[in-house]
């Protein structure tokens, strides 16, 4: 009994001994979550673009956005829905330096892979057995799903703004003959907290 009661405690005592000890980039990053709003397209598209994305650490960040289409012609398409997961790896100028208010972590120059899951609208016209059009006209929905890349520019600020520069662009593998692609761009204004 003293014996399994030894071990257990030893056992216990040891697995702090094995945690891991954070990294200097994990320690330096006070701000690590985000939420961001695509300016462009929420204004001028009416298509509301919102991001969340989580800092990994310095150079990496994984997020994903989501677009809503308010209207049945908006400049990105004739998508109703995409959210498109990402995966972001940051390419700080450290040699650029026009203000102290500028933080370096997960700022720079990124490269993204996404992904675009997401539905689509397409219109018809009904028309009858021998030919003639009926008139009627609706809309069916299907389902987008597509990889792609992007790129672009962030600047964060010590206060947790942060402003961001972007395009992505990516390949519908569901829809290859009717759109075939699909994307985004933007000026998005955020806060990290």
């Amino acid at each position: 009994m003293k014996k399994t009661l030894f071990i257990a405690l030893v056992a216990l005592l040891s697995t702090g001994a094995f945690a891991q000890a954070p990294t200097a980039d994990e320690e330096q990053l006070e701000r690590r979550h985000e939420v961001k709003v695509n300016l462009i397209s929420t204004i001028i598209g009416r298509a509301p673009e919102v991001s969340y994305e989580y800092a990994l650490n310095q150079n990496m960040g994984v997020g994903t956005r989501a677009t809503f289409s308010l209207s049945d012609n908006w400049y990105g398409g004739n998508h109703s829905f995409i959210a498109s997961p990402y995966f972001r790896w940051y390419f700080p100028f450290w040699f650029y330096r026009p203000f102290d208010s500028i933080d370096r972590n997960a700022s720079g120059y990124f490269v993204e892979i996404n992904t675009g899951i997401g539905a689509l609208r397409d219109e018809y016209v009904s028309s009858s057995v021998d030919g003639t059009s009926s008139g009627r006209t609706g809309t069916d929905s299907s389902m987008l799903f597509g990889m792609g890349v992007g790129t672009g520019y962030r600047l964060v600020m010590k206060r947790g703004w942060s402003f961001e520069g972007f395009g992505s662009i990516g390949r519908d593998f569901l829809h290859a003959d009717d759109m075939g692609f699909y994307g985004t761009a933007g000026i998005t204004i955020g806060y990290m907290f």
